[in-house]
């Protein structure tokens, strides 16, 4: 941090070697562009203009010529935006039938190209070039970022963008996974076995139409592995938290329904994107676990929409009864704030449809009422830490103690009334 707040200063102070390379000219820009959307200050977004036109005039990439064109756009120099463009969109049109581009370069050079039709008012030639981009398979998620962030600043510095632009160049769609597993022996009917086709179908439709990219579950036998095998078919990122201890989890949640499914587990944990613990502890018939690991799915999930520049779906196989064990699908459901991203495909539904599988008698459920470890004070609760620096603590004598105990007195009673 410190060579970087040194680099800042060199450049303001217009002291910056004159023979830099333009991957470094690209990166200062990079950072100077940063802290003009977090200041504001036009000094920032003028040293972040002239070190992306060195790094085009040293290096003639056409990424870091729009960066210029934006950046003159956004300062008011309409003129020198309207060349700059110009001048990207006549090397890329060169360049952009190349045989040899990868699809992430051909990307880059399409989004390139449509920012600057854009720019020139070409809003026709705009929407094709996005077009054209956005049919390319493979392509990394944080340059649909970059490009979403660069058409946002376009559109706030006054530059019209027309929405359809928006529903090409998307974000990845986000999902959250929560359902009822497998039925249990002796419970039930909730899922019976038999209705798994008809669980996979209904997943499968759901996730065509969020368009599905990135999803996030647990891995019980039923409709979690269900949808991890419906994302996984999809070419789809999938995510997966473990509540705690993997031979636990088995014995809890898997074995039970057979050895097909615990092999259906172990597959999808070699192939999903990444396999998180919530704990690596065991699980000692404590089932607050279960909470806290939706708790990190919804965490996460949320964190990695926010940074994609979107929001996440909850995806739901709930049999819409009322009450729930804690951390299933109901207590997920009753934790999700926004309604108009929930989707719930309806279980009993699906039941109903099958009635030698219904049958007449009442659905044995679960001991809602009975006492559970958490209740009785017994077992494990959720409860949150916050970690602070204090300024100046270092230098702070023997008595400056009390004084010191008072202040955190102080910050306690404010968060006991949070």
């Amino acid at each position: 941090m410190a060579e970087l707040a040194e680099a800042m200063e060199l450049v303001r102070g217009k002291k910056l070697v004159a023979n830099a390379d333009a991957e470094t000219y690209t990166a200062l820009a990079g950072v100077f562009r940063e802290a003009w959307i977090a200041s504001g200050a036009r000094r920032d977004l003028e040293h972040c203009r002239e070190l992306f036109l060195r790094a085009f005039s040293t290096g003639g990439a056409t990424r870091a010529g729009i960066d210029a064109a934006v950046t003159s756009w956004l300062l008011g120099d309409v003129g020198s935006a309207h060349n700059l463009a110009r001048s990207v969109s006549d090397r890329v049109r060169a360049a952009e039938t190349e045989f040899s581009l990868s699809p992430e370069e051909r990307y880059q050079l399409l989004v390139t190209v449509g920012e600057a039709h854009l720019l020139l008012g070409e809003t026709e030639e705009a929407l094709a070039s996005f077009a054209w981009a956005s049919t390319l398979e493979g392509i990394h998620y944080g340059s649909t970022v970059s490009a979403l962030k660069q058409l946002a600043l376009l559109q706030g510095g006054g530059l019209t963008v027309p929405p359809a632009v928006f529903d090409i160049i998307k974000p990845p769609t986000v999902v959250v996974f929560t359902g009822h597993p497998l039925d249990r022996p002796g419970e039930g009917p909730h899922f019976p076995p038999e209705l798994e086709s008809a669980v996979r179908a209904e997943i499968a439709r759901s996730l065509d139409e969020l368009g599905a990219q990135v999803g996030y579950s647990m891995a019980a036998c039923g409709s979690d592995l269900l949808f991890i095998e419906a994302m996984l078919e999809r070419g789809a990122e999938v995510n997966v938290v473990m509540p705690y201890a993997i031979d636990d989890f088995i014995a809890e949640n898997v074995r039970y329904g057979g050895s097909r499914w615990e092999m259906r587990f172990r597959n999808a944990l070699k192939l999903a994107t990444t396999v998180t613990y919530a704990t690596e502890e065991r699980y000692l018939g404590h089932g607050m676990l279960y909470r806290f690991a939706n708790q990190c799915l919804h965490g996460m999930a949320t964190l990695r929409a926010t940074f994609l520049t979107t929001a996440p779906y909850l995806l739901a196989v709930w049999d819409m009864m009322p009450g729930s064990l804690v951390g299933g699908a109901a207590d997920f459901i009753d934790q999700w704030e926004d309604i108009a991203r929930l989707r719930i495909i309806d279980l009993d539904g699906l039941l109903q449809q099958r009635p030698e599988l219904a049958g007449d008698a009442i659905p044995t459920m679960p001991d809602l009422d009975a006492e559970t470890g958490e209740e009785q004070g017994e077992g494990r609760v959720i409860r949150s830490m916050m970690f602070c620096d204090i300024a100046g603590y270092s230098k702070l004598k023997e008595e400056h103690t009390p004084v010191f105990l008072d202040f955190l007195r102080i910050i306690n009673r404010g968060m006991t009334q949070l």
